[in-house]
């Protein structure tokens, strides 16, 4: 099939954008109704906790519940970041889905139970860890290198 292009190709891609604009602006604001209510669900949580007797004192297991919380708060930061950063520069940046990533690991970390898991699993999580951060790492490095080089070109011109 042959497609001419031309006219009806420019309305169809403004149609696209203008589509993709409006799915990323309804899941932002979804994005941010579900971080609304996982800060006021976390804030009920440690009130009530801190507050039932024994009083100022929380369990691990409540502990790690509450952590497990704040580390899916923070993923939906990251994730709020994500789709922002889309919408404003069309592009998706490598450097906020590694942050996501490592933050999930960190949350599955925080709320595993380390004796129940057999040893090659734990090896394979830190593999995971330390990939992940080298991959951030070297990425930041990469985008700063580029930044100082642009910084020294333009010197230079001037």
């Amino acid at each position: 099939m042959n497609i001419k292009s031309g006219r009806n190709d420019g309305i169809l891609l403004k149609f696209l954008r203008n589509f993709e604009t409006f799915i990323i602006t309804i899941l932002m604001v979804m994005m941010i109704l579900i971080l609304l209510f996982s800060t006021i669900d976390l804030g009920f949580l440690i009130g009530k906790e801190v507050l039932s007797p024994p009083m100022f004192i929380i369990s691990v297991t409540r502990l790690q519940e509450m952590f497990g919380l704040v580390m899916l708060i923070l993923i939906g930061i990251e994730i709020l970041e994500a789709i922002k950063a889309y919408l404003v520069h069309q592009e998706m940046h490598v450097e906020v889905v590694l942050m996501v990533a490592i933050i999930a690991l960190a949350h599955k970390v925080i709320i595993l139970d380390f004796k129940l898991l057999p040893s090659y699993t734990l090896l394979g999580i830190g593999i995971i860890i330390v990939s992940l951060s080298t991959s951030y790492y070297l990425i930041k490095k990469v985008r700063l290198e580029k930044k100082k080089l642009y910084r020294d070109v333009d010197v230079v011109d001037t």
